[in-house]
């Protein structure tokens, strides 16, 4: 049986549908108004000066404001890509995705990592997707990623540093590559009023942070598929556990 992303419960009102022609994203709700990192593709932080010994805290603390305030408003072009509709080959064989072959160097537009909670792992097998939840028992509402593998297991101790035997060697490392169509799709869709007029998929920026540092830090809105193509059979993301 394909696997259906779930829809949001609200994209934006009528209105701002006749205007931005956005349409009903497909993986996952958002459960709370988008933090402190705004939707702005490859910004980086103000100049200015912060110690570079609490850069790390930074990058995770001030995903903790709400301060939508100053999120800018963005709208989303039509017809980017093709609306994606299924997983590829998400039931079968006890569960797990059939493989699929990856994308060519050249239709790669990024690629990020993901560390992963050891008693998640089930739940992320089981049902071919990284669900939103897990994140929000953290208080986020969204996925992060990051750029650098080391980067996102910083991150991760840092967000389950109240589970004192978790240990940084049991963290699951997921390799999260976008094709160009993807890339398009999910950082073009605008989450509405509701969520401060967010895209799904964008790079975080500080405003507090001067030093200009580029963390590397972006933010998904919603369940993340392992494997996601359009109605044509391009795939639009694909993911790789990384063995180490």
């Amino acid at each position: 049986m394909a696997h259906q992303p779930s829809a949001l419960p609200h994209v934006a009102t009528a209105a701002e549908q006749a205007k931005s022609g956005s349409k009903r994203l497909l993986c996952g709700s958002p459960v709370a108004i988008a933090p402190e990192p705004v939707a702005l593709l490859g910004a980086e932080g103000t100049a200015g000066g912060l110690e570079p010994a609490a850069q790390l805290e930074v990058a995770t603390a001030a995903e903790q404001a709400q301060s939508c305030s100053q999120t800018p408003c963005l709208e989303s072009p039509l017809g980017i890509a093709p609306r994606p509709v299924a997983m590829l080959g998400a039931a079968v064989m006890a569960g797990a995705l059939q493989p699929v072959a990856p994308l060519e160097a050249s239709d790669i537009a990024g690629q990020w990592f993901l560390s992963v909670h050891p008693k998640d792992i089930r739940n992320i097998t089981e049902a071919n997707s990284v669900p939103l939840h897990v994140y929000g028992a953290t208080g986020k509402a969204y996925i992060g990623f990051r750029e650098d593998a080391e980067a996102a297991d910083d991150r991760a101790m840092q967000l389950f540093r109240n589970d004192g035997k978790l240990a940084r060697a049991t963290l699951h490392l997921l390799k999260i590559q976008f094709s160009h169509k993807g890339f398009s799709y999910y950082a073009t869709r605008n989450l509405g009023q509701d969520y401060a007029f967010d895209t799904m998929f964008h790079k975080n920026i500080y405003h507090r942070d001067r030093t200009g540092t580029d963390y590397g830090a972006w933010s998904f809105h919603g369940d993340l598929p392992l494997v996601e193509s359009d109605e044509e059979g391009n795939l639009l993301i694909i993911t790789e556990w990384i063995d180490r």
